[in-house]
């Protein structure tokens, strides 16, 4: 099972701030430290005018400025759906890379997010060439730092989300299984979304006990790193929640999709398609009991 918003549950390798030579460019670096923050709270359109704050200063920007810059452009318009503007953004940053960097793990990065958008383009050819060039890059590092082995690990999640989509479930254990044995080697963050991915892809091939088990580890490491009202458990419990009800566990089902409901209305309010997609599973429920008169 597969929700509609599988795509949220991909990773995407953000330039740090830590790597960008600040010297006099104290304002872009608030801006991207902004960026940032606003960024892993899911507020999007804030973190987009941080970057289009440091735009207005292009032409005094180091070309470390540069390429950060229009990777996040590329990676912030990927977020808000616009994917043809997101990959003129990534090219520029790509155009960038002087003839030196091309074996740079910015440069990998850039791949990386260009192949997330032809993932959801449905060009999976282009988007495994790219992860895979990305994947050459990171492992010729002969002592790889947190950053780069970060970076690895997303890119095996990407790798094994997209041949999830092609519905090759061998392959995407693969690629998945990487990514989670780099995480806990180095006690890199993020280790919940590939645990949910795992998940998601041993209910695939219906081996049920294994799926169960990396839900909830999933979940308890959202919890650990993030917190109880982190904006994208939400995500984790519409998935958990409907592989509970194609279980026949339908009460457990149902008190997970309260919670994320609870999530979804405290981080965006009322209009918002994730709270309107956590009342449908909540209704869901009701339906198919032919109770049509209860109100959550």
């Amino acid at each position: 099972m597969i929700s509609q918003w599988r795509y949220f549950f991909l990773l995407i390798v953000l330039f740090s701030v830590t790597n960008i030579t600040i010297s006099q460019e104290k304002y872009p670096a608030e801006q991207f430290s902004k960026f940032v923050n606003y960024y892993s709270k899911g507020d999007f359109l804030s973190a987009e005018k941080c970057l289009r704050n440091i735009e207005e200063q292009k032409d005094f920007l180091s070309k470390e400025y540069i390429i950060a810059l229009y990777n996040n452009l590329g990676v912030i318009n990927n977020r808000l759906g616009r994917y043809d503007e997101a990959l003129k953004y990534l090219n520029q940053a790509e155009s960038n890379i002087s003839v030196e960097k091309e074996t740079s793990s910015e440069l990998a990065d850039i791949y990386i997010n260009k192949a997330r958008i032809y993932g959801i383009k449905r060009e999976y050819n282009k988007a495994i060439a790219l992860i895979e060039q990305g994947v050459i890059i990171y492992l010729n590092f002969r002592n790889p730092n947190k950053n780069i082995l970060s970076s690895l690990s997303s890119a095996y999640l990407n790798l094994g989300l997209t041949y999830y989509e092609i519905n090759n479930y061998d392959k995407a254990l693969l690629f998945l299984i990487k990514s989670k044995d780099i995480k806990q080697k180095n006690n890199l963050s993020e280790l919940a979304f590939t645990y949910l991915n795992i998940a998601k892809t041993y209910d695939k091939i219906n081996d049920v006990k294994r799926a169960h088990k990396y839900f909830l580890e999933s979940i308890a490491s959202f919890n650990d790193e993030f917190g109880k009202e982190y904006y994208r458990l939400s995500e984790a419990y519409f998935d958990y929640g409907l592989f509970l009800n194609s279980i026949g566990k339908n009460d457990e089902a149902f008190e997970v999709h309260k919670k994320a409901l609870s999530i979804c209305l405290k981080n965006y309010g009322e209009k918002h398609t994730l709270v309107s997609l956590a009342y449908k599973h909540l209704g869901d429920f009701f339906y198919d009991r032919n109770d049509y008169s209860c109100c959550c």
